[in-house]
């Protein structure tokens, strides 16, 4: 489960949230059950601060093909 309790809160708000969210990349690989470098390479990534990248949930959840 999320190390932090910021990511267990964001894992358990998912359905709430809008497609807009920005998803930190360690919770998107939770959610995908993928590693964080597999995110990196399969979705666009967003700054959400210094050396700290997110997916935008909608890309997550299939709203916004993405191909590499």
């Amino acid at each position: 489960m999320a190390r932090s309790p910021l990511y267990k809160h964001i894992l358990e708000n998912i359905p709430h949230l809008p497609d807009t969210a920005k998803i930190p990349v360690p919770v998107a690989s939770l959610l995908e059950g993928i590693s964080r470098d597999e995110i990196r390479k399969r979705y666009p990534l967003v700054n959400i601060g210094e050396r700290r990248q997110a997916v935008l949930l909608g890309h997550l959840r299939g709203k916004q093909a993405v191909t590499a």
